[in-house]
């Protein structure tokens, strides 16, 4: 959409650039605050994604709605901001850019028809992590404990079993062939066994068996501090679907893919089932599973906001984040500038705003819920559910080379590095010297202690140059080149 608002020389692609003008041009100090809250809280929840206003519809809200609730936000808060956006929205209406839309009242009505009792339970931020501890201690303890843990992570792993199907699930029920799954299936399947787990189903009464499910279910729960505030028979499905909710998917996906909601949590009282194939929902569960049993630190990249710099960035890091500077990776290039005929150096962003950070995918959410205001994350696709997208070492090796800025800690050091000894021929591979060869002159040390290669570089004039390079973009010329190439 590329239309103009009156008066205004402004050309609007997305919804949120509009909205964002309007806040700005709102006289009282009181209702830009309230307006400039709402919109920052939607622009975190779309997460750098661009919408058009008509793509603002109930689906959309709703999934906000239920992000809000997931961040930890009150109903009340929730119902001022939907207010407040919808404001906004209207001054779209008004300015002939958006259709009137019943959208926002339907959702109004909706939210406010949820009982206030839902709220009363608040998201425990630290869910993930708690359940991934139970998974990593599933063989230490007593063999009751073992087995309550198993029975914990058997209902998630199939996507959140009631204390029924635990009771029920017999030996040969299973069809699903993810190791996780196997593992545990293997543990307990017995030739003379009927049923998967031992809970002695044929000398219990029904009422007995469920309280000692839900026995178990505490137990293994407390042992990470997860402490639920009701012990119902669908608290597999409750946990699954929060789990889930760390993968980047939308409540109503979860929601389908779970085939039924959550009774007592209020980020999926809105949702409703969206069409999902069964191979989308094998690969939702997959990805649980995933997130569950192996979180491994990876690259990820995000893009600065605009007008947010980069030492408001890194101030925010140090006081909310506990993601090291050492893991934020933001590559910068040497320019040369000839001034007063000397070359002066300078550095420069290759990519204005863009930056690389290590982190758990586990920790993606907590990350960006502190800085969403500040910066955006890139994905798989362009829909709020896609996942953020992982960058691979050997790509954030070659990037590091090719502009020759390393992140910190760094050890990527091309072979024939080293060792390299006083008028060895080397080439330099990535930097602003890149593809000049020369020699090895010594190894030297700058004002912070990184080491640093000093060369002799030939020019074409027969002059030859003193440049320092760092170690890991000069590689040794093997002895069998040909003295022409240098």
């Amino acid at each position: 959409m590329h239309q103009k608002t009156e008066n205004q020389n402004i050309d609007f692609h997305d919804a949120v650039g509009f909205f964002g003008v309007k806040v700005r041009e709102t006289a009282n100090p009181k209702s830009a605050g309230s307006l400039k809250q709402a919109l920052a809280a939607f622009e975190r929840f779309l997460d750098g994604r661009t919408v058009c206003f008509d793509e603002i519809d109930r689906q959309l809200l709703l999934d906000w709605l239920a992000w809000l609730f997931a961040e930890g936000y009150s109903l009340k808060t929730a119902i001022f901001y939907l207010k407040n956006l919808a404001s906004l929205y209207g001054k779209a209406v008004g300015c002939g850019l958006a259709e009137n839309s019943d959208a926002f009242r339907a959702v109004q009505t909706r939210i406010r028809n949820l009982p206030t009792a839902l709220f009363d339970i608040k998201p425990d931020r630290q869910l993930v992590e708690k359940l991934q501890k139970m998974f990593y201690a599933r063989h230490q303890g007593s063999e009751r404990h073992r087995l309550s843990v198993d029975i914990v992570l058997f209902a998630l792993f199939c996507g959140g079993l009631s204390f029924d199907e635990i009771i029920a699930w017999k030996k040969n029920d299973c069809r699903e062939t993810h190791p996780a799954i196997r593992e545990i299936v293997d543990r307990y399947a017995r030739p003379k066994n009927k049923y998967l787990f031992p809970l002695e189903q044929s000398r219990r009464t029904p009422n007995q068996l469920l309280r000692n499910v839900k026995q178990l279910f505490e137990e293994a729960l407390s042992s990470v501090d997860i402490r639920p505030a009701v012990l119902y028979s669908d608290l597999a499905l409750d946990l699954w679907c929060t789990v889930a909710l760390r993968c980047a998917l939308s409540p109503a996906r979860i929601v389908s893919c779970a085939g039924r909601r959550p009774r007592f949590n209020p980020i999926f009282a809105l949702s409703s089932p969206v069409e999902t194939e069964p191979e989308e929902r094998a690969g939702i569960r997959n990805r649980v599973i995933a997130l569950l049993t192996d979180d491994p630190i990876q690259w990820y990249a995000m893009q600065l906001r605009p007008r947010t710099s980069f030492k408001q960035f890194q101030d925010r890091i140090e006081s909310t984040v506990r993601i090291p500077l050492s893991d934020i990776y933001y590559p910068f290039q040497n320019i040369a500038k000839k001034a007063s005929n000397k070359v002066v150096f300078s550095k420069r962003p290759v990519v204005s705003g863009l930056l690389y950070f290590k982190c758990r995918d586990s920790e993606i959410g907590t990350f960006f819920r502190n800085l969403g205001d500040l910066a955006w994350g890139y994905k798989e696709g362009h829909d709020t559910d896609c996942p953020y997208a992982s960058i691979p070492q050997a790509e954030i090796d070659r990037l590091q080379t090719a502009i020759g800025a390393f992140a910190a800690g760094s050890e990527a050091f091309p072979v024939g590095t080293i060792p390299l000894a006083p008028g060895d021929r080397v080439e330099v591979i990535g930097g602003i010297f890149s593809g000049r060869a020369g020699q090895f002159d010594a190894e030297k040390n700058d004002r912070s202690g990184n080491t640093l290669y000093r060369l002799l570089l030939p020019d074409g004039n027969g002059i030859e140059w003193k440049v320092s390079v760092d170690p890991r973009l000069v590689m040794k010329v093997s002895d069998k080149k040909s003295p022409a190439s240098l």
